[in-house]
């Protein structure tokens, strides 16, 4: 019988969180700049594209935020969630160079997936290890 792995921490760990976040963060940016006719693309107006964006923003927001290291409410956490919600809004803005509309529904999904990857991010776990000082892992 193998012997178990040990768990992965320190700075391997927050490499992993890192990888993640870059692959996830470029992925939402291609899919959001295919043309139309494609299968992101498609989505259609019945809100399922509405919850894509919010999924996709919620899980960007809680990886980078987790591989950051950053306490809760710090300047850099505050200037992740700004850069999300600033990057979200230009990913609408250059969409239609490739043929697609800009929507501020859309840039509003993504906003709410920061807020709740944010609040996911954010687990009572958390504030207990914030209130002692601990940095987030």
């Amino acid at each position: 019988m193998p012997a178990p792995r040990a768990a992965i921490s320190g700075r391997q760990g927050r490499g992993m969180w890192i990888l993640a976040s870059v692959i996830l963060f470029s992925g939402v940016f291609v899919l959001t700049h295919l043309p139309p006719g494609t299968v992101a693309a498609d989505l259609g107006s019945s809100g399922a594209d509405k919850v894509a964006h919010a999924a996709a923003y919620g899980l960007l927001t809680w990886l980078l935020l987790k591989s950051s290291g950053s306490r809760m409410l710090s300047p850099r956490t505050l200037l992740l969630i700004l850069f999300l919600v600033v990057f979200g809004g230009l990913d609408e803005y250059t969409q239609p160079l490739v043929g697609r509309t800009a929507s501020w529904f859309d840039w509003l999904a993504d906003c709410a997936g920061v807020a709740f990857g944010s609040l996911a991010w954010c687990s009572p776990a958390s504030l207990i290890s914030h209130r002692a000082g601990f940095r987030h892992q």
